[in-house]
């Protein structure tokens, strides 16, 4: 099968080709949903054509997006009927078309390990008598070695958001580190959402997190939470003394309407370390807008996730910072023995003295401005999701 050189067709219900904006969403009669090719649609034109169904040539192949989340509903539709549509079900068997299931906004653990999404693809496919061959799946999870009976993509939506760094300002922040000036904060670390690993954090570190040169944020939706199920060795007065702290606050309240693409600039240019708690700790490889913050800011930063999320990092072409923390943490299987040795790292980088901190970001800043460079140059490049699909699907 022939696909054309310069883009990929991309087949929807209906679709406004001018605007790329969805009329109606693919296989659902329910809900609206959008697809990372319409939502991510002003960098990626030129490579991927949007098209009505009834609007691509006969001639050409195509791939038909099924989207499983809505970021903004935080809804899943694997309990949803799906119809897909006669036209596309003959497409589909003639070999001209593929479905797509879409969940790159997401890096759930379960995606492809048996979990409800396979499920749902396999119920799909039983449905309408379509072959695994016909169907791929791509979400966020860049876990090694996940086990199913579909082709699966990972890639990563979340390096491409513009956040708005400009170059002066970038420039500014590298004048500050190679002149050595001082910073007000040793460590930051925002935690807006409740989460088992993230209150141990906050558990464990709750002595350090008073101090005047620490910025810590933690929702009180920790409240919410039974300890007792975390899986973690706690101490319960303690436990129950930090609960009762909550929330620590410093730039934005506990509210769902925070954008979370914002990056707080004066808090991170005016701090040593950052610390990153991302979205999933367990299985899951997923990075989030989290992930890049400090990268954009020009600062070092200890991952609080998934085992082999540093190895992701470096493999999408990033620097780490072994100079300045023992990253072996990387590479430790159980959650709590991991977050007791990121919490001995922050303790560490804590006790140096601000003089020594300025020294270490300057021995570092090679790697900071690489990693700066880097994820300006990814963001605004459509190429290896085109690629990425172009060489899966189609093998060219």
């Amino acid at each position: 099968m022939v696909v054309e050189k310069d883009c990929l067709y991309i087949g929807y219900d209906k679709i406004n080709e001018e605007t790329c904006e969805l009329i109606s969403s693919n296989g659902s009669t329910l809900r609206s949903y959008s697809s990372i090719f319409v939502g991510m649609k002003s960098y990626l034109k030129d490579r991927f054509k949007l098209r009505s169904i009834e609007n691509i040539p006969l001639d050409k192949p195509y791939i038909y997006p099924l989207t499983l989340f809505e970021c903004n509903e935080s809804m899943h539709r694997t309990d949803e009927k799906v119809v897909i549509p006669v036209r596309v079900l003959d497409d589909i068997h003639k070999k001209r078309c593929v479905v797509l299931i879409d969940f790159a906004s997401e890096g759930l653990e379960d995606s492809l390990l048996g979990g409800e999404i396979e499920e749902f693809m396999l119920k799909l496919c039983n449905e309408y008598n379509i072959e695994h061959t016909s169907m791929v799946y791509l979400d966020g999870n860049h876990a090694k070695n996940r086990n199913t009976s579909f082709k699966y993509f990972s890639y990563n939506t979340w390096d491409k958001c513009n956040t708005g760094l400009g170059d002066e300002e970038t420039d500014s922040i590298i004048t500050s580190i190679e002149s050595k000036t001082h910073r007000d904060f040793k460590i930051s670390c925002f935690n807006r959402t409740g989460k088992s690993f993230r209150a141990y954090l906050g558990y464990s570190l709750a002595d350090m997190v008073k101090n005047d040169d620490v910025i810590f944020t933690m929702s009180d939706l920790v409240k919410g939470l039974d300890h007792r199920k975390f899986g973690y060795t706690l101490n319960d007065s303690r436990y129950k003394e930090f609960v009762e702290s909550l929330p620590w606050e410093y730039d934005v309240k506990n509210t769902p309407l925070h954008n979370i693409l914002e990056i707080n600039k004066p808090v991170h240019s005016n701090t040593y370390v950052h610390i990153t708690t991302e979205s999933q700790f367990d299985k899951s490889v997923f990075f989030t807008e989290k992930t890049f913050k400090p990268i954009i800011m020009v600062q070092p930063f200890i991952m609080v996730a998934s085992p082999g999320t540093l190895s992701g990092l470096r493999s999408f072409g990033y620097e780490t910072f072994p100079e300045m923390f023992d990253e072996s943490y990387d590479e430790i299987e159980n959650p709590q023995n991991r977050l007791d040795h990121i919490v001995n790292e922050i303790r560490k980088i804590y006790s140096y003295s601000k003089q020594e901190l300025s020294n270490k970001l300057y021995e570092v800043l090679p790697k900071l401005i690489h990693n700066a460079k880097l994820h300006k140059t990814i963001s605004a490049d459509a190429e290896n999701l085109y690629t990425l699909l172009k060489r899966g699907i189609y093998n060219e």
